[in-house]
């Protein structure tokens, strides 16, 4: 992930028809909190192994101790075995967040910026792309914290790009392929960046991603 995450939060967009990340915040508490007697979120240990596993040094930094950071539920409609928190370290001069998704099993996975996180969570959750939604949902998953990612669907909405890129600016393209998931999506982020992200999800093996630079100096069309 890049080292800029310093520079801006996670930030969520609304498009025409949906709501770019289908989600609910729960209010902020330290990790392994629990309920009478009942684990309501992922210990110490489980957000650190899964940071470790990840093999993210800056992420790394941030959740030394228990007391570094803060654990946030967050909802996501169509996960049904994970939950998903969002993870804010207390030493950064701007608010940041990461999320790390956690199965019953008690293993948690780290999803910003990192793709096999992703992928895991695709493969043992379908419901997370189907239906309206999906590639919102999976972007803000994705996206790096340091991105404040716009889920683009239509080429029309933009101002800096040529009438034929703006042609090929299309609805999320979120399919089955074969056993596994393909999705495709034109991305904006805070630096202006028009992107065009891939990820192709195979029922086994490692998951394939991309993220192609189409143009630059590129922003919304106020309404």
């Amino acid at each position: 992930m890049p080292t800029k995450r310093a520079a801006c939060a996670l930030l969520i967009l609304f498009t025409p028809s949906f709501q770019v990340g289908a989600c609910k915040g729960a209010p902020s508490v330290p990790a392994g909190n629990t309920e009478q007697g009942v684990a309501t979120m992922p210990t110490h240990d489980e957000v650190l192994r899964a940071v470790q596993e990840a093999g993210d040094v800056e992420l790394l930094d941030w959740v030394q101790a228990p007391g570094d950071y803060t654990l946030r539920r967050v909802d996501f409609e169509g996960l049904t075995g994970h939950r998903v928190f969002r993870v804010m370290p207390k030493s950064l001069s701007h608010p940041l967040a990461f999320y790390v998704a956690e199965g019953a099993d008690g293993r948690a996975v780290v999803t910003s910026g990192h793709v096999a996180g992703v992928a895991e969570l695709v493969r043992s959750e379908p419901g997370l792309l189907r239906g309206p939604g999906g590639a919102a949902r999976l972007l803000e998953l994705w996206c790096d914290t340091a991105d404040a990612c716009t889920l683009v669907e239509d080429g029309s909405s933009l101002t800096g790009v040529s009438a034929d890129l703006s042609l090929q600016v299309l609805p999320a393209l979120v399919e089955p392929a074969g056993t596994g998931w393909r999705v495709q999506m034109h991305v904006l982020d805070d630096a202006g960046q028009l992107q065009r992200w891939r990820l192709d999800v195979p029922a086994a093996g490692n998951a394939t991603a991309s993220r192609d630079t189409l143009a630059t100096d590129v922003s919304r069309v106020r309404p």
